[in-house]
């Protein structure tokens, strides 16, 4: 059973009100080590070697395919892809606004990742959260 708090957000609505929001309360993070113990101990596991080798293939898919405009999608998971954004060097020689719009740089700005539904009624299926805290807690700044 995870426990969850109540977490007022920064910004007002516009009736003056703030929203509030459940967030779950992380006790620990899984690291790389602790993930593939975790998995090889499971019934079936093709083992530790087997899993560290298909995470690193997983992580040369990625890099490949994404920056060629490719999703990667893997049924039951979810499917990946790229956000991007404008560098913020400006161009060496000037141009008009509607030119330097044209010719600004793009980066790679995060990966975003969308969970299968499945897999979301999966997880609502065994998750059962508990409030941890009276009250509602603040931003902090």
């Amino acid at each position: 059973m995870a426990n969850y708090i109540l977490q007022e957000m920064p910004i007002r609505q516009e009736d003056g009100k703030k929203r509030v929001y459940p967030r779950i309360q992380v006790y620990s993070r899984f690291d790389y080590e602790q993930v593939l113990e975790r998995m090889s101990g499971y019934p079936g596991s093709p083992g530790k070697g087997a899993l560290m080798s298909a995470f690193d293939m997983l992580q040369q898919m990625l890099v490949a395919s994404l920056p060629e405009g490719h999703t990667i999608k893997i049924d039951g998971l979810g499917t990946f892809s790229l956000s991007l954004e404008f560098d913020y060097q400006k161009p060496n020689e000037k141009m008009s606004d509607e030119d330097n719009m044209a010719y600004r740089h793009v980066r790679i700005k995060d990966v975003n990742f969308k969970v299968e539904p499945d897999l979301l009624l999966a997880l609502n299926k065994n998750a059962e959260f508990t409030r941890s805290e009276i009250g509602v807690r603040s931003p902090s700044k």
